[in-house]
């Protein structure tokens, strides 16, 4: 399996950490103005940084460039908790508790998402990307006007 440009640097995790104040961004309240983050600092609790349009559907099912898909637009900072219970749902959760007596349990939830994305069906929660996009473009935004940019991986093209 291909994973090339699915990890993001250093620096690049860093910028989203700080362009999200090492917070959570899981809207708990929102309207079309205004939301409410969820907030979980770092610190105290496992904080992601998550893509909204998931690594392989974008590049297997959009076609999109690695430049495309791990770009600030397209990350966001979560809690575990959200991640996992409004995201990824039952998908990260039971892996967690198959894990101690299944050690291929990860291979296979990434086969299987292989799968559903061949078949174009979203193993993820879709009702939240637009939300968390636009959560991800007004930080981005506003980030960028006072820091520096994201740090653009180079990624070599295979002829």
């Amino acid at each position: 399996m291909e994973r090339r440009g699915v990890e993001l640097t250093k620096k690049q995790r860093t910028w989203i950490l700080d362009r999200d104040d090492n917070r959570c961004n899981f809207p708990k309240h929102f309207t079309a103005d205004s939301y409410d983050r969820c907030g979980r600092r770092r610190l105290l609790t496992q904080v992601h940084v998550h893509h909204i349009v998931p690594y392989s559907w974008a590049a297997r099912r959009l076609g999109w460039e690695p430049e495309q898909i791990n770009n600030p637009y397209n990350l966001i900072a979560l809690c575990k908790d959200h991640h996992f219970a409004y995201i990824h749902g039952t998908d990260m959760r039971d892996i967690f508790q198959q894990y101690r007596d299944n050690k291929q349990a990860y291979q296979m939830m990434f086969e299987r998402r292989r799968l559903l994305t061949s078949e174009g069906v979203p193993y993820w929660d879709t009702q939240w990307d637009t939300l968390l996009k636009h959560i991800a473009e007004g930080r981005t935004n506003r980030f960028t006007a006072e820091h520096s940019e994201f740090p653009m991986r180079r990624f070599r093209r295979l002829t």
